[in-house]
């Protein structure tokens, strides 16, 4: 199912971020609509937002892509890494729940859930991200890049491949001058 593009922005509509951050992280969370956070290098602020909160939305592209009642997934979630990991994959499967998704929480420790991601034994899973340096390139690099020689794409679980990311992603890293650099970020 994910690897249609209606599914994974029904899945995006279908989690009230919003009372998450409120309810589960206390307020001490934002709502994040780009690979890095403000403060890395290549960070663009008007174009950092998410699909809103919109369940009707969300099962209307669920129909839309042939799961007009949903589907079963699992979600691997660590319960040892991040601050409140755990309950932030149930609380996602429970709004996944309510229009129609089945998700099974699978919440383990690090020590086994980072071996089973790394395997690809998963098809939906959490992680956490800072880039090495606070640049963007390191995002693109390791998550978002073809799997390949170096490590690049390393983190790519879906094994995503767009020839025109890959070329960019390798301009960017030789590329020395900073407005440019930055414009390619962008």
């Amino acid at each position: 199912p994910f690897k249609d593009k209606r599914v994974r922005q029904a899945f995006v509509h279908a989690i009230d971020t919003s009372a998450i951050i409120e309810k589960v992280m206390r307020k001490a969370a934002y709502p994040a609509g780009l690979m890095v956070a403000e403060g890395m290098n290549g960070y663009s602020a008007d174009i950092d937002t998410r699909l809103p909160y919109d369940p009707v939305a969300a099962r209307r592209l669920l129909g839309e892509a042939g799961y007009p009642d949903g589907f079963e997934v699992t979600l691997n979630c660590p319960n040892d890494r991040y601050v409140n990991d755990s309950e932030v994959c149930v609380a996602s499967a429970a709004y996944l729940g309510r229009v129609g998704v089945k998700v099974r929480v699978q919440a383990e420790s690090k020590a086994t859930y980072f071996p089973r991601v790394l395997k690809r034994d998963t098809s939906f899973f959490m992680v956490g991200w800072s880039p090495a340096g606070y640049d963007a390139h390191n995002a693109l690099f390791y998550l978002m890049a073809t799997p390949g020689a170096g490590g690049q794409g390393s983190w790519n679980m879906g094994a995503y491949s767009n020839a025109r990311l890959d070329k960019l992603t390798g301009d960017i890293q030789v590329e020395t001058d900073p407005a440019r650099r930055g414009a390619q970020l962008r």
